[in-house]
């Protein structure tokens, strides 16, 4: 439900007329286990499967997994240990959760991740982990640690198996205690939920945790009580796993059980990043953000980000009709000022700009809204525009829009903060 910019904004006055330099060429980011992966623009010809290295992948490997399944809308997740053993032909055997698996490790991308074509399980204590794993990826980290990825199903009746394992020379994992993690932690977060016939939910709330040594948590926000507790799991990216109950919320969507919990510290141990998700049925929910350290919160710094603050830049202002007399284009100055509310003012070409804007939760985009123009020194000008825009860097691509009486206008270019 994360909210993202709407596309924008092809934008043309005429052969005599630039509105800025080329959009630079960028890399394809692709989202990988340790981070991200950049890769140049190239052919599928220059992706083509390599044979893994069989000897990097052989031995047994041992961890915690999160098995993940979503049954009719209805999702749940547990923690279990799950093994692999890896023979130097590719074959594998494994165990976890009353299951069986068997497969073969047959291609690898060239890189680090090794696809097996199949990864059959039976006999798992529940029946829905059992059978054909057609999506299934082991990647090698380092001297010790390989990732594992079983998928079987579709969209609406999935499993899932996803575990971090580590060979029996590997450093054992931690155990005991929550370390960092225990303590008291205050901040404002973004609560955000979608139920069937009710209206979407986008705020930004306090939410106040508190997290004892042995997992327990206990919390307060936007009328929620919150009860539940975490445990040590290293399938998971944010090091821990668990359940957390909201109770008494002052929008009853965010009552229930939250089964997605994660939880991580920053390094200097003053922040703690949280994210909260559950799906039931057709109700979503998650509650995501940063809370800091001790009993008051500290206020963030400002977002870079954002798109609250003044802006202005010379753009292009595009008249376009049958009657030769309406037709123009030019380059003038605008400037104006997001508020955080959404409220928007602002002034070029002698215009006078007033309006709505509705943000996303986190600030960043625009969503909705509509912007009046009066005044201008063309009348053509004047008017409801329907308003995009999008962030490039630290610029603001804008976009304004309108057509009336068979006339059709545009503002639009690349403005900066001012």
């Amino acid at each position: 439900m994360k909210a993202t910019y709407r596309g924008c904004c092809a934008f043309s006055l005429m052969s005599a007329i630039a509105l800025a330099a080329a959009p630079e060429a960028r890399a394809l980011h692709v989202a990988g286990a340790e981070g991200i992966f950049v890769a140049p623009s190239a052919s599928k010809a220059s992706l083509a499967f390599a044979p893994p290295s069989l000897a990097a992948l052989a031995g047994t490997w041992n961890g915690a997994a999160e098995w993940k399944k979503e049954v009719a809308d209805v999702e749940t997740r547990t923690s279990a240990p799950l093994q692999i053993t890896i023979a130097a032909n590719g074959s594998i055997s494994g165990a976890g959760n009353g299951c069986t698996f068997t497969g073969n490790v047959a291609l690898g991308d060239g890189l680090r991740s090794f696809v097996s074509l199949v990864v059959h399980a039976a006999g798992c204590t529940d029946a829905a982990f059992n059978g054909d794993y057609r999506r299934a990826r082991l990647e090698r980290f380092g001297a010790s640690t390989i990732v594992a990825r079983l998928r079987k199903g579709d969209d609406d009746n999935e499993v899932s198996i996803s575990a971090r394992l580590a060979n029996a020379a590997a450093t054992p994992a931690p155990t005991g205690g929550f370390g960092a993690l225990a303590g008291d932690w205050t901040g404002t977060v973004s609560w955000e939920a979608e139920a069937r016939g009710q209206a979407q939910v986008e705020v930004n709330k306090t939410l106040s945790l508190s997290i004892s040594a042995a997992g327990a948590v206990s919390g307060t926000g936007f009328g929620c009580v919150f009860t539940g507790a975490v445990s040590q799991n290293i399938a998971s990216r944010s090091g821990v796993t668990g359940q957390v109950r909201a109770a008494g919320c002052e929008n009853a969507v965010f009552n229930g059980e939250f089964s997605d919990v994660r939880l991580r510290v920053s390094r200097n141990g003053t922040r703690l990043q949280v994210h909260l998700s559950r799906e039931s049925g057709e109700t979503e929910a998650s509650i995501e953000g940063a809370l800091e350290s001790g009993n008051a919160p500290t206020p963030p710094a400002a977002d870079p980000d954002a798109l609250a603050g003044t802006w202005g830049g010379n753009v292009g202002w595009l008249s376009i009709s049958r009657d030769p007399t309406l037709a123009m284009a030019a380059i003038e100055p605008i400037s104006f000022t997001i508020g955080s509310n959404g409220a928007f003012t602002g002034s070029g070409f002698g215009c006078a700009f007033a309006g709505q804007l509705t943000l996303s939760s986190n600030g960043r985009s625009v969503t909705a809204g509509a912007i009046m123009a009066t005044g201008c020194t063309n009348a053509a000008f004047n008017g409801l525009y329907t308003p995009q825009f999008e962030r490039d860097d630290g610029s603001l691509e804008i976009e304004f829009e309108r057509e009336s009486g068979g006339v059709k206008v545009k503002i639009a270019g690349k403005v900066r903060r001012t």
